[in-house]
This record gives structure tokens, sequence and C-alpha cells, in this order.
């Protein structure tokens, strides 16, 4: 399984796809200088010799400043090892990305992707499985298919013996999509409430994420979510939303609200029914 880019990210790859078909000639020319840079540092990852210095060069640039490279680390970086089947760098490399820019959630779905995928190439579907619980609680309501399947392979392979434990994961997830009326209990997946995740790999970037302002809250709150403590990231994320100075930023820290509802109930119904909610203009306190 591949990741899905968004629209955005399509609509470049097209472009990029036309550009290098129409006009090979000169093409690196055209490139900015840091894409050059990337592709040069992508093709010495497929080489086992220049491999280290690549690494190191990389591992660098996500110390320095991973808000700025954290794109390039899952646009450029992390494929050429999956295909040398270098997991262990995948791992480390993905989660330095993760832990360097938190606050980053497409980059921290993105490049969480790749971490299970690496930890499940390498027959770790133990981890793999904890990690897609972790990708699951911090991604967009937009990414939630993709994190499901991967809780499904995951699931699959841990518990390939028992197919009765996939299949009442499936009946909770179809059963706690629905979106609940008044009254209703909260429909929750106790197949992923019991997946424990390792809190301790998140607990150093927590304690360094002190700020109040909106980007630090946010960026604690997602390290929250991975680390499996969803009420502690609503109340982080609802701070946040009360900072919003229009509707529209409203919206989108609300949306950032239903992550968190979401990771708490280990479904998605619930989470639905709160964003539409908000887009009807219910939970708006201004």
């Amino acid at each position: 399984m591949r990741w899905i880019p968004n629209h955005t990210a399509m609509i470049l790859a097209v472009i990029i796809l036309c550009t290098a078909t129409l006009h090979t000639v000169g093409a690196a020319a055209r490139l900015q200088p840091w894409q050059a840079q990337a592709i040069a540092v992508a093709r010495q990852l497929g080489d086992r010799n220049s491999r280290p210095a690549a690494v190191a060069f990389i591992s660098k640039k996500l110390q320095t400043d991973a808000h700025h490279n954290v794109g390039q680390l899952y646009m450029y970086w992390l494929e050429p090892l999956m295909k040398q089947h270098a997991y262990g760098l995948v791992e480390s490399l993905a989660m330095q990305g993760i832990l360097g820019d938190p606050g980053n959630t497409d980059a921290v779905d993105r490049l969480m992707f790749f971490r299970i995928s690496a930890l499940l190439k390498a027959g770790h579907d133990k981890q793999a499985l904890r990690n897609a619980k972790s990708l699951f609680n911090v991604c967009t309501l937009y990414h939630t298919k993709i994190a499901l399947t991967l809780l499904q392979q995951c699931l699959d392979k841990v518990y390939g013996h028992n197919p009765a434990i996939l299949r009442r994961f499936i009946s909770q997830q179809i059963t706690g999509a629905k979106m609940p009326v008044a009254d209703e209990p909260i429909t929750r997946c106790g197949i992923l409430a019991a997946i424990t995740i390792n809190a301790k790999a998140y607990q150093a970037r927590l304690a360094q994420l002190k700020g109040t302002d909106n980007r630090t809250l946010s960026a604690k709150a997602n390290v929250l979510l991975l680390a499996g403590k969803p009420r502690a990231a609503l109340r982080c994320l609802r701070e946040v939303a009360a900072m919003a100075g229009n509707r529209q930023q409203f919206i989108l820290d609300e949306s950032d609200v239903c992550r968190a509802i979401k990771a708490e109930d280990g479904t998605i119904g619930r989470a639905n029914a709160h964003l539409l909610q908000t887009l009807r203009g219910k939970n708006y306190p201004f």
C-alpha cells in the first residue's frame, strides 16, 4: 500500500511528471538548489558506500531544522532506504522527523506511515501494531482510512492465528462509524483500547513542550496523541480552539479537536458528529 497524497501534492506530482517527460534536457538546471541537493542525497542513499555520510547529513538537517526538512525526508529520502531494505534507518529517521516537528500533523502522518511500513517489513509486527495505533490517534480525519487499513494489516500479522480478534475490530469500527444521536451511548473500540503504546518514546519530547501558545500546544497535543494520551491532548486542543480569532480558524482548530475525540473513542462516529456540528456553526463561540 502506498501513501495517498493530498490534492496539492497530486497536482504538483502531475506538473513534475509532465515537466520531466516533455523537457528532459536541462531539467536539472531548473531545479531549486534544495531540490537538487535532496535528489543528490537520495542517490547517495542508494549506494552502500555513500549511505553513512548521507544518513549523517539527513540526521544533522533534522536536528538543526526539522521544520524545514521533514518534507524532504518523506518526499525524497525514506523511499530509497525502503528499496534498499534499510528498515532500521527508516524507523529511526522517521522518528527523528516526527519528534523534531511534531506540530506538523501532515508530516507526522506520512512519517508514521513509513515507520510502520518499515517495522512490518522487518518483521516487528507487535511494534508496528503499537505504532499503527499511534497513527490512528494522531492522524487527520482525511488520513483515517489509511490508518485503519494499516491497523487491520498489523492485527492480521499479530493475531492471524485468532481471526475472531480481527472480526471484532472490523465490527467495532463499523458500529463506531455511525454518528451517535442524543443520549445514545458512545461506541468505543475495545480492540484498540487493549493495544498498549510505548509512551516512554515520547516522554523526553513532551517535557520540552512547555509553552502555552497555540503552536506549542498543538505540537504537545500531537505528542500526547502519539503517546496514547487523548484526554490530555483534548485539553490542549480545546485551549488552541479557544484562541481562534475568526470562524475559519476556529473550524480548523475544532477539526483538530475531532482527532482527539477519535483517539479517545477508537472510532470515528463521535468525531464526525462534532465536526458536523462545528461546520453548522453550533460550536462557534463568537
